[in-house]
């Protein structure tokens, strides 16, 4: 499948070469983002189209990856995440049970 991007052309070889490379990213949306930011920055047109690509791949795939690894960081068992503070509900769990006694 080939990419016509209106600025340049993307060949089918460089589509499938990109989704192995960045695999857990839809590299046809991307290619999308790279259309509507081309479009709201028509001064930045690019010469080295394939450059461009690759340059705005790498980065969004470190933020996929950066990200999945934070969660799976956070979801270690027993790991807290002492930046973010816990909520208190005593007070409004006491005021139910107040209410609604039945559901002791």
């Amino acid at each position: 499948m080939s990419v016509d991007l209106k600025y340049f052309w993307v060949g089918e070889l460089d589509v499938l070469t990109w989704k192995r490379i960045y695999k857990p990213m839809d590299v046809e949306q991307e290619l999308q983002k790279m259309i509507a930011w081309l479009d709201a920055n028509p001064r930045r047109h690019k010469k080295q189209w394939k450059r461009f690509c690759v340059g705005w791949l790498n980065k969004a795939h470190a933020q996929l990856m950066s990200g999945r690894h934070e969660g799976l960081r956070n979801a270690e068992v027993g790991k807290l995440d002492l930046a973010r503070p816990i909520a208190d509900y005593s007070a409004e769990c006491a005021e139910i049970l107040r209410k609604y006694p039945d559901l002791k």
